[in-house]
């Protein structure tokens, strides 16, 4: 059975030359880059989604708000007829 050393687990940064000292330290500092990119791009995608989601969401409420129909049911103070009003722009939104 070999014994674990730390001579044999883990390498020597001594015997390394320096072309491969610089392209061990080059290759890691590029993974580092692209985690931290990949990072950014995802979370720049989940505001970009959730902005659009949201520019849609006020843009219904805008339109349901100007609908006369609704304007109607709130001045009369029915909340019955409210509801059948908003369910039914918003099925014809769809």
């Amino acid at each position: 059975m070999i014994a674990l050393t730390k001579s044999n687990v883990l390498f020597n940064w001594q015997k390394l030359t320096f072309r491969h000292r610089l392209l061990l330290v080059m290759t890691l500092s590029g993974v580092v880059k692209l985690l931290i990119l990949s990072i950014a791009g995802f979370a720049y995608l989940k505001h970009w989604e959730e902005q659009e989601s949201g520019e849609k969401a006020l843009g219904i409420a805008k339109f349901l708000a100007a609908s006369p129909s609704v304007i109607e049911a709130i001045e009369a103070k029915n909340p019955e007829l409210i509801r059948e009003k908003v369910e039914l722009l918003r099925s014809s939104c769809r």
